[in-house]
């Protein structure tokens, strides 16, 4: 009937419908990628997103870092298994709650700008200690909302801040090079809004 339609000028398009299979639900949100088992050194980490920055700077510095990387969490289950194989993540995910098991001492949060004031929230709430790439928030009432949380928690809270490349932080790094010692280096910035 459809080849019918092709040759028929008064046709706009075709429309097929095809019949549902029997197990057309999600069987399940997660995939076990690798045996679970006790930490390998550093925290069990968690990551929330695994774009283009989280998967090719953030995913790298933890596990470089010595971190175990337990649940990788991304909106599309592809991206979140690929990544979790690659990176050695035990569970790869589809759903928040999976990184806030026991399991996870620290959540890292990099997702949209939109999605961070929720999820550092409920990460705070479940007693995780998080990372958090900017903005923190987007808006003041999210960011009061943040601060209440994390007084509740006694929690620790970070914010990454990746200023590498701007011209100040060079000069400061150019600087501080040819002292071989530890260095501590305390940086503040001021940021507003002004409107004309």
């Amino acid at each position: 009937e459809a080849y019918e339609k092709l040759s028929d000028p008064n046709s706009l398009g075709i429309l097929l419908h095809y019949r549902s299979s029997k197990s057309s639900q999600v069987i399940s949100d997660s995939v076990r990628l690798k045996d679970s088992g006790q930490s390998e050194g550093g925290g069990n980490v968690a990551f929330i997103g695994g774009g283009n920055y989280a998967s090719r700077t953030l995913i790298p510095a933890f596990r470089k870092a010595g971190a175990t990387l337990t649940t990788l969490v991304t909106s599309g289950g592809i991206n979140s298994v690929h990544h979790g194989k690659k990176h050695g993540f035990k569970l790869a995910s589809t759903n928040m709650a999976d990184a806030l098991t026991t399991e996870t001492d620290t959540v890292v949060i990099a997702t949209q700008h939109n999605l961070h004031a929720d999820q550092v929230i409920r990460s705070l709430e479940s007693g995780k200690n998080v990372f958090v790439e900017k903005p923190l928030a987007i808006s003041m009432s999210d960011l009061e909302r943040i601060e209440n949380a994390c007084g509740k928690s006694h929690k620790i809270l970070m914010v990454g801040y990746n200023r590498r490349f701007s011209p100040h932080i060079r000069k400061v790094k150019e600087l501080l090079e040819p002292n071989k010692m530890p260095k501590c280096f305390s940086n503040s910035f001021i940021s507003f809004t002004c409107s004309l």
